[in-house]
């Protein structure tokens, strides 16, 4: 006997665990025609991405009777969900003898009060909808007319309709979002989409998460590109203007060149649709090749239950601009291209072909008459940090970097540069040549042009000219003192000769 009460008892657990799950994992409910009797048509939150899934699943609170036709309804206790409970009858529903259920509050909406007492009431799951993209709708039937109270994955805002003979339901969570920007740099666009950095400078960037309506478990997630690194201790976040405190309304997670933002849901439950939740941060500039691709860094917001829902990202890039020389022979032109006279150097519609000339060494200097010295990234050594690349700028020329064109006339690029003018100065001429004269260009930050490979990458061929030759005596040189010698020697001998002469007669 006594093991049969136990088999009982495990078969009964059974029981409740197959009914408790097949509530959990309520059946989908079939398509309908929008429109027709029974019919629940759901649409899905605007501003969701494309991919996302939402699940609805419906409640029947109460049964009701509709003649197919019309909105008149009349409610009655469902019997699954038996009695009214205290809350129920607190939040202003009743019911008479007949088991009649009428409601007597004022107004159109619900309170919170309301809508919590019918969550804790309805059990009777009769089935779920799936949902997906943003704004998306279904027309789904329900096995009778009632009054139905329907959860969302998408957040914590729910709707309760009837069906009467048919209800439309549209999703009232609002999709969080967020705009990320550059705030601080040497130059950046009015958008704070684009910014112009030297390398190992910082910037400053802003990200505006605005909240949505019934979201929770907001995580921002931002992904710095490669070319930039998070500054440590340098994050702050605010709630309006309302400054937040770190590891009480939210946690910060950094790895590698991932920043996590964790807000718990304390943090944002009373927050207003449409109020701001703003993170700032730096990051270093790291890369000094950021022409042509920048560091390019986005961010989103996950929400939802397990985080199942992301954002729209949002996104910002950084750049920097390199100016390149190519040095060549100014005194030795041609007209067409052969093995030595590689550079090819165009004036008005005329392209002449000059000698590569090795050697020739340029530093350059800011408007502050101050020169480039780059120090290159080193690699992590010995179980120290890897270094990154940084540009400095010095008093002595003997202090900067200074480069040397190669046997091909190539001069290596002054990379990593802000916006500014410049000038290319040669610190070491060629034997033989002249200095060449100083250059000065410019990079742009305040027009269009600003993010283009033009004003980002610069090129300038620089000639240096052979060094002319000083005027010598030439001519017969010391043959003319030889001649006046034997003149004059002779001339004192005839002298001399006359004398004796003179003398004897």
């Amino acid at each position: 006997m006594k093991r049969m009460k136990n088999v009982l008892t495990l078969l009964l657990a059974v029981v409740m665990c197959v009914a408790m799950g097949a509530a959990a994992f309520a059946a989908e409910l079939a398509e309908g025609t929008k429109g027709g009797a029974k019919t629940l048509t759901i649409t899905t939150p605007s501003g969701a991405q494309a991919t996302d899934e939402f699940t609805y699943t419906v409640y029947k609170v109460f049964d009701a009777t509709n003649d197919g036709t019309s909105s008149a309804i009349a409610y009655k206790i469902d019997s699954t969900n038996g009695d009214l409970t205290d809350a129920m009858k607190t939040a202003g529903f009743s019911v008479d003898t007949q088991g009649n259920v009428s409601f007597s509050g004022t107004g159109t909406e619900l309170s919170t009060d309301a809508i919590s007492a019918i969550a804790a009431y309805a059990k009777d799951s009769v089935g779920t909808v799936k949902i997906t993209g943003a704004g998306q709708s279904k027309t789904v039937t329900v096995p009778d007319y009632g009054y139905y109270y329907i959860t969302t994955t998408a957040g914590t805002a729910v709707a309760i309709t009837s069906t009467n003979p048919n209800a439309t339901v549209t999703d009232k969570n609002v999709v969080p979002t967020i705009d990320k920007k550059i705030t601080g740099a040497s130059s950046y666009d009015e958008d704070g989409k684009k910014a112009l950095a030297q390398v190992g400078t910082e910037v400053t960037y802003t990200v505006d998460i605005t909240v949505g309506k019934g979201q929770t478990n907001y995580v921002m997630k931002d992904t710095l590109g490669t070319g930039l690194a998070y500054v440590t201790g340098s994050l702050s976040v605010k709630a309006g203007d309302k400054n937040l405190t770190a590891a009480t309304d939210y946690t910060l997670a950094t790895e590698g060149q991932n920043i996590n933002v964790t807000f718990p849901d304390a943090t944002t439950k009373d927050l207003a649709q449409g109020s701001k939740i703003t993170v700032t941060y730096r990051a270093k500039v790291t890369s000094d090749a950021l022409q042509e691709t920048p560091a390019k860094n986005s961010a989103t917001i996950s929400y939802g239950k397990d985080h199942s829902y992301t954002s729209t990202s949002s996104s910002a890039e950084v750049y920097n601009a390199k100016f390149t020389v190519t040095k060549y022979d100014g005194s030795d032109a041609q007209d067409a291209e052969d093995a030595d006279h590689t550079i090819a150097v165009t004036e008005g519609e005329t392209t002449k072909y000059y000698k590569p000339l090795k050697n020739a060494g340029f530093v350059i200097k800011n408007s502050a008459g101050k020169y480039y010295k780059l120090t290159p990234a080193a690699e992590a050594a010995n179980g120290t940090a890897a270094t990154t690349a940084t540009v400095t700028w010095v008093d002595d020329i003997k202090a900067a970097t200074e480069y040397k064109s190669a046997a091909n006339g190539a001069v290596p690029a002054f990379t990593g540069l802000a916006g500014g003018t410049y000038t290319l100065v040669e610190s070491t001429v060629p034997d033989g040549y002249n200095k060449a004269a100083d250059q000065t260009f410019t990079v742009a930050t305040t027009d269009d042009a600003t993010y283009t490979a033009a004003n980002l990458a610069q090129t300038a061929s620089v000639a240096n000219n052979a060094g002319t030759e000083l005027p010598s005596t030439g001519g017969i040189g010391t043959t003319i003192f030889y001649i006046l010698g034997t003149i004059l020697v002779l001339g004192a001998g005839v002298v001399l000769v006359s004398r004796r002469r003179m003398r004897e007669e």
